[in-house]
């Protein structure tokens, strides 16, 4: 989403950046509030409850593919392997997700400087130019001279700072101060914003973070719903990490009431999406004039490292979820588990094929129910 924002905003300023960012959320976030209401009112019914049973095993087949995907690209040497392993047992004692990631770039950096083999991340052959890689011609290219509105300034900066911040205070002041308003939605309000500023490496990265707070600390949503979210974030357009929208929404009907569903929804999406507007408007400038260095590249490195652990440790915490029950259950998960990672590390069916094909798959063992 960030990029769509920030190719719309390259191109067109900053009408072009709203036009390509909202856009890109918006008809998916639609679309999920429309199924979150379907699986609060009707996920009891066995149908619906067999397709969330096979959807559950290929979401947790999903996430290891993404963690061997990411992990190919990520993990070439040893101390980015200590990374991914670090990083994993941190989150196993209980160490916030956020504190993770700092302590990781740190790492990196520190490794860089004092000449740890692999800190400073995979050494490339040389700059190619995007003509050389893609092609050509493009309407804005390496040797493109930066548009008036990409150049950086502190009043430009300024001004979306502040614009932002009303943005925020304008939806989030009322529902804490405003007497009435649940305070679940205010607490909803102030924990997807900061989950925002710690979405490196992906949805896949600060969903351990969500599903965490969500499950064990709020207790909004039990772990196989997670599943089911996730599984219906796969299977419909638009980033994973929309899954936030049912996050929301089931949060919001659960400890509120069946008609704050939709306000959850809006209040998650809202707040989650608010500040990615911030980087690239107040960010993209800064980032146009450092293309090109790479004083970056070594906290970066690590943090992309450590994602790989993350990663991991949100399939071994939604695993008890699916392969936990009677024999029966288990079997069936299982075979069906196998079959979609399979098919997934092999590259024989996309993600959203694997997913709906094994929820047909859990449709079909309801039949006699019906």
């Amino acid at each position: 989403q960030q990029l769509a924002t920030y190719i719309g905003w390259l191109l067109h300023g900053t009408k072009g950046g709203l036009a390509a960012g909202v856009l890109f959320v918006l008809p998916a976030a639609v679309l999920l509030t429309v199924l979150s209401a379907v699986y609060v009112s009707f996920g009891h019914v066995a149908a619906i409850d067999g397709v969330l049973t096979g959807f559950r095993p290929a979401v947790v087949a999903v996430i290891l593919a993404a963690v061997l995907r990411i992990g190919k690209r990520s993990i070439h040497s040893r101390f980015s392997l200590a990374m991914a392993v670090g990083a994993f047992l941190a989150l196993e004692l209980h160490i916030p997700f956020p504190i993770v990631i700092v302590v990781a770039a740190m790492a990196g950096t520190f490794g860089a400087q004092v000449g740890i083999p692999g800190a400073a991340g995979r050494a490339t052959p040389g700059h190619a130019s995007a003509k050389d890689v893609i092609g050509g011609p493009f309407v804005l290219d390496d040797d493109t001279p930066t548009p008036p509105h990409a150049r950086a300034t502190a009043g430009r900066a300024s001004k979306v700072f502040f614009t932002c911040l009303f943005a925020f205070a304008a939806v989030c002041l009322p529902l804490i101060l405003i007497q009435g308003v649940p305070r679940a939605l205010g607490e909803m309000a102030l924990f997807f914003t900061g989950a925002a500023f710690v979405t490196f490496g992906g949805a896949y990265a600060v969903l351990p973070h969500v599903s965490h707070y969500a499950v064990e600390t709020r207790g909004w949503l039990e772990a196989p719903e997670m599943l089911d979210g996730l599984a219906l974030g796969e299977t419909t357009p638009g980033p994973l990490i929309l899954v936030v929208t049912f996050v929301g929404y089931v949060a919001a009907a659960r400890t509120i009431g069946p008609s704050a569903g939709v306000a959850g929804a809006f209040v998650a999406t809202w707040f989650t999406f608010l500040p990615s507007f911030l980087f690239i408007f107040a960010g993209g400038p800064f980032v146009e004039e450092a293309r090109g260095t790479s004083w970056f590249s070594a906290p970066f490195a690590a943090v992309s490292a450590a994602v790989v652990g993350v990663i991991a440790h949100l399939a071994r915490d939604l695993a008890p979820a699916v392969f936990v029950g009677d024999t029966g259950h288990v079997v069936f998960s299982s075979v069906l588990f196998v079959l979609a990672a399979t098919c997934l590390v092999r590259r024989w069916l996309s993600v959203p094929s694997v997913v709906l094909a094994a929820g047909l798959a859990g449709f079909l063992t309801t039949w006699n129910a019906w």
